[in-house]
């Protein structure tokens, strides 16, 4: 039997992605480049977000500099924007309510960056988690396994007794 269930959060927990998509094509028209589809950025997410702002980044612009700018630009709008359209997957406010009933220790670990993780787990399920963790500096992001293990040495975790849903 499980007694921790971890969580990723994009694509997995939420529907997140029209909203990285608007915040990455908002970045892009700034600064006149070609904007993608949703289908587009569905094929760049997955391992954080200075990842997708590279890959959305056309190559000419990825300077170190450049790319820093890009990033803040990104994170600008995203942080103003990351709820307009992010919503739980159907079914998903149902399974953490049953889990939690069941007395299992629930948590996030995600690619995406901390504050942001937070902000937007908290916003739609209050209280629910035990522990909320996004990408801090100087862990690497999924899928090296550093930051799993710190995850299940916060909770205090059995990893035979633990479960990554993502």
């Amino acid at each position: 039997m499980y007694q921790t269930v971890i969580f990723d959060l994009d694509g997995t927990l939420l529907n997140t992605i029209d909203d990285l998509a608007a915040a990455g094509n908002w970045v892009c028209r700034k600064n006149g480049w070609r904007t993608y589809s949703v289908e587009e950025f569905k094929a760049m997410v997955g391992h954080g977000i200075p990842n997708l702002v590279e890959k959305f980044s056309p190559p000419e612009c990825r300077s170190a500099q450049q790319l820093a700018e890009t990033l803040e630009q990104f994170s600008a709008y995203y942080g103003a924007h990351n709820l307009d359209r992010t919503a739980p997957y159907d079914g998903i406010p149902e399974l953490l309510a049953d889990l939690r009933g069941r007395g299992i220790t629930l948590a996030v670990y995600s690619n995406k960056a901390h504050e942001f993780s937070k902000t937007i787990v908290e916003h739609f399920f209050p209280g629910v988690f035990h522990l909320i963790r996004g990408k801090v500096p100087g862990v690497p992001v999924k899928p090296d396994p550093a930051g799993i293990h710190l995850v299940l040495g916060e909770l205090k975790a059995e990893p035979a007794r633990t479960l990554f849903v993502g």
